[in-house]
């Protein structure tokens, strides 16, 4: 077999059929059988320049996860020219995982981590390659403490914690953030987070990324009012032993508003044998006496002073008649009634007298019977 090259200044070829290109250019290179020199083919060749170096730019790469970057890659060729080679070559990341790169170079970070991008002449093998790293990105935040009960007039401090795109948390500074609250007449937030009560009820609290105002975190607060102090009523009573004396306790809160608490208050008497309460404040008079009763709600105490005196005797229910026909007209105002008449009916009589019929009143003191 005869190998011949139509332009040896372009390209030669050994008697092995082995082509060598010298310049650029295209050329015809001819086989023929050497027997007979009836068999022949041909085929075009085209010399190009070769590839010696290749420079990526830029020499390195920092990159946010999910973030782009446009990268580029220079060739220098055997015959010292360059040219843009970025759609010509072949990319590869290492490790896969970090992202990819298209055939136009532009690189797109998938996961955060450490590695390799490599650009590679596939006619010669030659290769440039650059480090490039792959940072985790801000993806939630958490507001901390979460649906918190503040006391009113006290303050909470609030944090807030970043979790990123590598699953990593990590809290965030004041710079980074913007605290808000949805009603500051309920709780008033500061740059720092600190959250003060300033009236009973419920609000949003929020920590806003500065940087990307789409990623925020929230919680609920609930202001409650506090109990300030308690007051019973009455604060002194008089009653008879065998009476009752209802006491009532009232709860007084930090913004202003009162709620009777009687019954879920301890109720107790400092001297049971003068009187004693129930659950309910409700004392019952034993014996004369004073006793101190005390409420109790929520550790706070109010006392009234209770004194229980002797009742007085009566004897309205033991006056009962003592004539139970009508009797002698001569010694009385008027005709006694059916049912007889009362002891005072005898309150103005002076003297007794005698009828004839024998002695029927005389004159006495209260003490005396009447016959």
């Amino acid at each position: 077999m005869m190998w011949i090259s139509s332009n040896t200044d372009i390209a030669t070829v050994s008697p092995s059929g082995m082509l060598s290109g010298i310049v650029e250019g295209s050329v015809m290179i001819s086989a023929t059988y050497v027997v007979d020199g009836s068999f022949s083919a041909q085929v075009t060749a085209m010399v190009t320049k070769e590839v010696s170096t290749l420079d990526i730019s830029p020499d390195s790469l920092n990159i946010a996860d999910n973030a782009t970057s446009q990268l580029s890659v220079q060739a220098t060729f055997s015959d010292n020219s360059m040219a843009d080679y970025t759609m010509s070559a072949v990319w590869t990341v290492s490790p896969s995982s970090l992202g990819t790169v298209s055939a136009s170079g532009l690189f797109t970070a998938v996961n955060p981590g450490s590695g390799t991008i490599r650009a590679t002449d596939q006619s010669t093998g030659v290769f440039d390659e650059i480090q490039v790293t792959v940072t985790p990105i801000l993806v939630s935040i958490a507001v901390t403490p979460a649906n918190a009960t503040i006391n009113h007039n006290s303050t909470q401090q609030y944090t807030a914690t970043g979790t990123y795109s590598d699953n990593s948390m990590v809290v965030m500074s004041n710079n980074e953030i913007m605290w808000t609250t949805n009603n500051v007449n309920v709780l008033a937030i500061s740059p720092s987070g600190q959250g003060t009560a300033a009236a009973p009820g419920t609000v949003t609290v929020q920590a806003t990324w500065l940087t990307n105002g789409s990623i925020f975190g929230t919680t609920q607060a609930t202001v409650v009012a506090v109990l300030t102090s308690v007051t019973i009523s009455p604060t002194q009573a008089t009653i008879n032993h065998n009476a009752t004396q209802q006491f009532t306790l009232t709860a007084n809160f930090s913004d202003s508003s009162q709620q009777n608490v009687t019954s879920p208050a301890t109720w107790n008497s400092s001297n049971t044998s003068a009187a004693t309460v129930n659950s309910t404040g409700l004392a019952s008079g034993v014996a004369a006496g004073s006793t101190v009763i005390t409420g109790t709600y929520m550790g706070m105490s109010a006392q009234a002073q209770l004194t229980v005196q002797t009742a007085p005797v009566s004897f309205s229910g033991d006056v009962m008649p003592i004539f139970q026909s009508r009797g002698c007209l001569s010694h009385h105002q008027g005709a006694v009634p059916d049912g007889g008449l009362n002891l005072t009916s005898f309150a103005n009589l002076m003297a007794g007298g005698n009828n004839g019929a024998g002695e029927i009143v005389k004159a006495g003191n209260g003490n005396d019977s009447l016959i």
